[in-house]
Parts: structure tokens; C-alpha cells; sequence
């Protein structure tokens, strides 16, 4: 990571760089350089992360965003590409508290190509809450009609959560195998698949 802030980096003068410590809105900033290692931040965004300064100058950004690798790799590209890109709202949990922010990434011209400046904003608490209680409600109004379809289906439903373990089987499943949900989940999927079938939905597994 040496010689990161080297003169080829550096963002020309002015423009969203200059916003890191100069008057901006609120929130926790980060300005990366084409490649993606960290050139600046500012005090908020090291509360964000919980780093120390040393610990984010020289690291590549996309692994100090919260989503997964590919996709914060995906967010970044697209704002290189000079694209304004909103980073998707997200629960962090700082100081013994659960926070949720939410930003965006912007192009950053620079000497040696595109950076990209990364803002995020941590919501007011009372909006966050209520999105968070909406989006509640909908999950659980969401598996009900789930449920009430698979229970009435003469097909047979065992679904699997992302590990593997059976979370729901309906009354066709209990029907057909003779084993309830928690049965189901002693055995494991597998032992109820015959030998012949087992390579297919293993492969099928791995794709999903």
C-alpha cells in the first residue's frame, strides 16, 4: 500500500474532493483514487467504520462499504463510470446502538482517471424506525400469503434456509415423507432424496 498519495492520485483542485473538508453536508466521507485505495476521510467516516485512520488511508474502499465484495465492487465501478450511484440503506450498530444510513457515490476526476467520492448519512432515528417497521410488516404479510398458498398446494414444499436447514415443510410434505418440520430437520433434505437424484440438487443448490 506505500506510496498510495503519490502525485498521480492527488484530485485536481476544487470539485466534490474539496467538498471532504470544506463546507459539505454532514455525514462520513471517503475518497478513493481509480483503483480504489482510500486516499481521504473525514472524522465521521472513521465513527462510521470504527477504524482508525491508519487502519483506512491505503485500504481499498470497497471493503469498508457494507455490502457484499461484488456488490460494492459493482456500486463503485458504476460511479467510475461517471454514474451518480446511491448506496442502499443499511443498520450498523455503533456506540451500544443500531444506526441505519444510507448514501451514494459520485465520479471524482483525477489525474490518473476517475476516483469516487463515497457518502454515507446516518437517518434520524424515528424515520429509520419506521421504515424498519414497514418493511416488518410486509416480510410477515409477505410469508403469511406464503404460507396459506404452500399449505393449500397438492405439491409437496420443503423449503431450505440459505444453510441449508428445512424452515418450512407443508402438510403435502408431512403427507408424502411422514416426517413434520423438525423431523425433516434431524434427517436433513439430502436423506430424503434418492441417490440417483442427489448429484442434480446438490448442483442445483450451488447455483442458487
Amino acid at each position: 500500500m506505500n506510496g498510495v498519495h503519490g502525485v498521480a492520485r492527488t484530485p485536481r483542485s476544487g470539485g466534490r474532493a474539496g467538498a471532504l473538508h470544506r463546507g459539505a453536508p454532514s455525514g462520513a466521507r471517503s475518497l478513493a483514487a481509480p483503483d480504489g485505495i482510500v486516499l481521504r476521510v473525514n472524522a465521521e467516516w472513521l465513527r462510521f467504520t470504527g477504524l482508525s485512520r491508519e487502519d483506512v488511508l491505503g485500504a481499498p474502499v470497497a471493503e469498508l462499504l457494507p455490502e457484499p465484495r461484488e456488490a460494492a465492487l459493482a456500486l463503485l465501478a458504476r460511479a467510475r463510470d461517471g454514474a451518480h450511484v446511491e448506496v442502499p440503506r443499511h443498520a450498523r450498530r455503533l456506540d451500544g446502538r443500531e444506526t441505519w444510513w444510507e448514501g451514494d457515490a459520485d465520479p471524482v476526476p483525477m489525474e490518473a482517471g476517475t476516483g469516487v467520492l463515497v457518502t454515507v448519512r446516518e437517518e434520524p432515528r424515528s424515520r429509520a424506525e419506521a421504515l424498519a417497521s414497514d418493511e416488518l410488516i410486509a416480510l410477515r404479510e409477505s410469508e403469511q400469503r406464503f404460507r396459506l398458498l404452500a399449505g393449500a398446494m397438492p405439491q409437496i414444499v420443503c423449503v431450505l434456509a440459505p444453510h441449508g436447514v428445512p424452515e418450512y415443510v407443508n402438510p403435502s410434505w408431512i403427507a408424502f415423507s411422514g416426517l413434520d418440520l423438525a423431523a425433516t430437520a434431524r434427517l436433513g433434505w439430502e436423506g430424503l432424496v434418492h441417490p440417483d437424484d442427489l448429484p442434480a440438487m446438490r448442483e442445483c443448490r450451488r447455483r442458487r
